[in-house]
């Protein structure tokens, strides 16, 4: 039986800790002497419960909304060939700004729920990405492979004795081209997502920040 936690099985405070982590911040592979996790805690503490608005106010930061060159960039090559795909370094005020509203004790309480609502469809359909939660002495890289082994690798030869065929597929660039109102969606419904739209009424909807 796996035991493995997995960031859903965390409090609000101890999500937000793990999302301060440096593996959990970046995972591109930069030199060692790259640190981001002093930075982040730094900016947790300063920037506390405030917001990008509060913060555009107070002119701590400019007004980000209608720039394009927020986060940093990094295009690496895929397969060594000419497939080449774009990274992006998250800024780190924006991250610390979305791990707030992330992890603020409402929110959690409803995304953790979402999740298990979810799961009366797990006869037929399994979460396998969920961020794991490495031990004592274990890098998250290495909890993540080894997810991945058992709940997708080792998952696909179990259910070979079941099925002769597998189909593989992928969404082309992801995350490049996600629909950011996908993400209150599936937290909150469409209909209620697109109510933000005309009033103030779901304006507290956690996922309705996210789409902005």
């Amino acid at each position: 039986m796996d035991t493995t936690k997995n960031i859903l099985d965390l409090s609000n405070t101890e999500a937000k800790d793990f999302l301060l982590r440096e593996e959990s911040y970046s995972s591109v592979g930069l030199p060692p002497y790259f640190k981001f996790e002093p930075m982040l805690r730094k900016l947790s503490k300063n920037i506390k419960d405030k917001d990008l608005k509060n913060l555009v106010l107070e002119k701590r930061i400019r007004n980000i909304k209608g720039l394009s060159n927020v986060n940093y960039k990094l295009t690496t090559n895929k397969d060594g060939k000419l497939s080449w795909r774009e990274f992006q370094i998250i800024n780190p005020i924006v991250y610390i700004v979305l791990c707030n509203l992330l992890t603020d004790n409402e929110n959690w309480t409803y995304i953790k729920n979402r999740f298990k609502k979810s799961q009366k469809f797990k006869d037929f359909i399994e979460t396998t990405s969920i961020p794991p939660i490495p031990g004592p002495n274990q890098k998250q890289s290495a909890v993540q492979i080894k997810e991945w082994w058992t709940k997708n690798e080792k998952r696909a030869i179990d259910l070979a004795l079941d099925y002769e065929f597998v189909a593989h597929t992928d969404i082309s660039t992801f995350y490049d081209s996600i629909y950011t109102h996908s993400i209150p969606w599936a937290l909150h419904g469409k209909e209620i997502s697109k109510e933000r739209i005309f009033g103030e009424k779901n304006k507290s909807k956690g996922g309705n920040f996210f789409g902005e």
